[in-house]
């Protein structure tokens, strides 16, 4: 049990600096790097769990398994506050994209060429379209 109790430490010292420099930064980490630190999550948590299903085996008391709890709630935290990170940049995106829209729409003014101002929105809900299509997709963890 010593050595996972070293790794959820090394985990939470991690996040811990990430969260104290993100703290520091002038710029908000981009989707990216979101996504990236929502697979990383999931993967300690999944390995968390692994430690924790087998760390179970040999619990012999019940402040062991109160540990072994703590130790997957802070996983589940971590991954959780990961996840939501990234569904924040994906609605985001949408409603920038849907804004964009419908400033275009009120943009079009009556001198205008209808080829023109249907060509400029024909683009603007292209960009709207994959914006929602982008936030439906599923994480791509490798």
């Amino acid at each position: 049990m010593n050595r996972t109790r070293v790794f959820t430490a090394a985990i939470v010292v991690g996040v811990l600096t990430t969260v104290g420099m993100t703290g520091c930064a002038p710029a908000a980490p981009s989707q990216e790097e979101n996504v990236t630190a929502a697979c990383a999550a999931l993967q300690t948590l999944e390995m968390t769990i692994d430690e924790a299903s087998a760390d179970l085996q040999q619990a012999s008391t019940v402040g062991e398994v109160r540990d072994i709890r703590d130790r997957v709630v802070t996983a589940y935290d971590i991954a959780n506050a990961a996840l939501d990170e990234v569904a924040s940049d994906r609605a985001d995106a949408v409603q920038e994209a849907g804004e964009a829209f419908t400033e275009a729409l009120g943009d079009v003014d009556d001198e205008t060429e209808i080829s023109d101002a249907r060509d400029g929105l024909v683009e603007e809900a292209k960009s709207f379209q994959d914006a929602r299509t982008a936030a439906l997709a599923d994480l791509s963890c490798e």
